[in-house]
C-alpha cells in the first residue's frame, strides 16, 4: 500500500477514492472501504482513501478531540482491506473554507485525479458542511466522476457510527464497542514505571501511557488482552484514579497473567474485552489486594 503526502504531491494515476473521517474504521467504514476496493478493481483505478492527519473537529472547534484509532492503526486496517493508496493531508482552515465545488475541483480532481468516490450516507463536506451526498452526486456528475453512496449499516437495529462506539466505551460497554468495531477496542502505548504498589503485593502491573488522546472507558476493571511484540496475553486491567491511594489522574494498569518479563519502555497494545466491575475505594490496601486477587481469578476462569 502506497502512502502519499498530498502537501507536496499530486497523484497522476486514476483513482477511486473513499472519503470520511474513518475514526475507528468500524464495520460501517469497512463496508465503504471494501466498496472502493471493488470499484477500483472494476474500473482499473487505484483504490484510495483520503485521510486527514488531524481530526477535522480540532480545527472546527479549536479543541483536541479524543479518538478511537491513531494513524498507525488506521493504516494497518486499510492495508489489510486491500487499499492501494492512502492520501494524507492536514485538515486546515483553508480546506475547511472550501465550498463543495472547490473541494471537489481542488482536492478530488486536481490532487487525487479521482474518477470515482465512495462516501457514507451521512457524509458532509465543504464550508460549514454545506455539501451532502446529493450535492456530491450532482457536482461529480457534472465532472464525469462516479459517486457511490453507502447506505447505513445496522447492528442490533442501531446504525453503526463512531459516536455510538464512543458512547459505548465511555459507559464501559466495551463488548458492544468491539461488536461495532469488528474487533476489540485497542489502546496503544508504552510501559512506564509506576509506584510499584502491586509488585510489592505479588501482583505487578504494566503501567500503560497511551501514545495519543484515546477515548477512555468508564473507570473500572476489565477483562483484557495485552499485545507485546505481536504476542497476546490475558490480563486484568484497572482503569481509573486509584481512589484507595488517594491519587489523581487516569491510570491504566494491566496485570498480565502468567507473565514475569521486564517490559519497561516497551510498546504495548491493550485490547478491552469485558467490563468486570466498577472502581471502588477500599478502607484498607489489604482489602484492595484481596479484591484484585478475586478479579484475577475471575478473569483466569473465564468470568464464570
Amino acid at each position: 500500500m502506497e502512502i502519499i503526502d498530498l502537501t507536496c504531491n499530486n497523484y497522476t494515476e486514476d483513482t477511486f477514492v473513499a472519503l470520511g473521517n474513518f475514526d475507528g474504521v468500524h464495520l460501517g467504514h469497512t463496508v465503504l472501504i471494501k466498496s472502493v476496493v471493488k470499484h477500483g478493481m472494476a474500473t482499473g483505478c487505484k483504490s484510495a482513501v483520503l485521510l486527514f492527519t488531524n481530526h477535522t473537529k480540532n480545527v472546527l472547534t479549536n479543541v483536541e478531540q479524543k479518538i478511537l484509532t491513531d494513524m498507525d492503526q488506521k493504516l494497518k486496517i486499510l492495508d489489510e482491506l486491500g487499499v492501494d493508496v492512502v492520501f494524507q493531508i492536514p485538515f486546515t482552515e483553508d480546506i475547511m473554507k472550501l465550498s463543495p465545488k472547490h473541494f471537489i475541483d481542488n482536492i478530488l480532481v486536481k490532487k487525487l485525479n479521482a474518477r470515482g468516490v465512495v462516501v457514507g450516507f451521512d457524509y458532509r463536506f465543504g464550508y460549514k458542511a454545506s455539501g451532502n451526498d446529493r450535492v456530491l452526486r450532482q457536482i461529480c456528475n457534472e465532472r464525469g466522476i462516479k459517486a457511490v453512496v453507502i447506505a447505513p449499516i445496522f447492528v442490533n437495529q442501531e446504525v453503526i457510527s463512531s459516536t455510538l462506539i464512543r458512547d459505548a466505551i465511555k459507559s464501559g460497554n466495551v463488548e458492544k464497542a468491539g461488536l461495532l468495531l469488528g474487533r476489540p477496542y485497542n489502546i496503544k502505548g508504552i510501559v512506564v514505571r509506576g509506584k510499584q504498589y502491586g509488585r510489592k503485593k505479588g501482583v505487578p502491573t504494566a503501567n500503560i501511557k497511551p501514545n495519543t488522546n484515546y477515548i477512555m472507558p468508564l473507570n473500572g476493571v476489565y477483562d483484557s488482552r495485552v499485545i507485546i511484540e505481536g504476542k497476546k496475553y490475558r490480563a486484568a486491567t484497572s482503569i481509573g484514579v486509584n481512589p484507595t491511594f488517594n491519587e489523581s489522574g487516569i491510570k491504566i494498569e494491566a496485570h498480565i497473567l502468567d507473565f514475569n518479563e521486564e517490559i519497561y519502555g516497551r510498546d504495548i497494545e491493550l485490547e478491552l474485552i469485558e467490563y468486570i466491575r466498577p472502581e471502588i475505594k477500599f478502607e484498607t490496601k489489604d482489602e484492595l489486594y484481596v479484591q484484585i486477587s478475586n478479579d484475577i481469578n475471575k478473569i483466569r476462569n473465564g468470568n464464570q
